[in-house]
C-alpha cells in the first residue's frame, strides 16, 4: 500500500486488504472498501471500522465523495487509524478519493493533487468519469475561495 497522508490514510489493492504480512505491518484499524461487494470477513473483523462505497462507471453522474470523506474524518478524530483504502487493482477508484481527500483537507487543486498521487505511483489509472468528478470537487472549491 502507498502512504498518501502521514501514516494515516493509504490505499491499495484488493489484495493488500487480504495480505496477512501487509495488515501485520501496517496494522489498518479501519478498512474503505469501493469492491462491488462487501467483503464479509473484513466487514466482520473492522465492525464499524469497515465500508464499502460504490465508484461505479453506471452512476458516474451520482459519485459522491462526501460520505467517505465524511467516514475518514470520524475515523480520524476518533483515532481509528492508519485507514487502508482499497480498490480492485488500487489505480483508480482509491486513488481518485484519496485525491479528492488531499483536495479538500489540503487544499490543494486538482493538478497538484493529480501530481502528488502520480509520484507516489505513476501506474494509477483514472477513468474520465473518476476524472470528471475531480473537475467538480475542484471547481466547486474555486467558487466558494471567490
Amino acid at each position: 500500500p502507498l502512504c498518501v497522508l502521514n501514516n494515516i490514510l493509504y490505499i491499495g489493492n484488493f489484495i493488500n486488504s487480504k495480505n496477512k504480512k501487509t495488515i501485520s505491518l501496517l496494522k489498518p484499524k479501519c478498512m474503505i472498501s469501493f469492491m462491488k461487494e462487501q467483503d464479509k470477513e473484513l466487514q466482520t473483523l473492522y465492525g464499524g471500522h469497515y465500508r464499502n462505497f460504490q465508484h461505479e462507471e453506471a452512476n458516474h453522474d451520482e459519485v459522491e465523495f462526501e460520505e467517505v470523506f465524511q467516514f475518514i474524518k470520524e475515523e480520524i478524530e476518533s483515532k481509528n487509524t492508519p485507514i487502508l483504502m482499497y480498490c480492485f487493482s488500487g489505480k483508480s477508484a482509491s486513488v481518485a478519493t484519496a485525491t479528492a481527500f488531499i483536495m479538500k483537507y489540503k487544499n490543494w487543486p486538482l493538478e497538484f493533487s493529480i501530481g502528488y498521487m502520480m509520484k507516489l505511483s505513476p501506474m494509477i489509472q483514472l477513468p474520465s468519469w473518476l476524472y470528471t468528478q475531480l473537475q467538480r470537487i475542484n471547481s466547486e472549491k474555486k467558487n466558494i475561495q471567490k
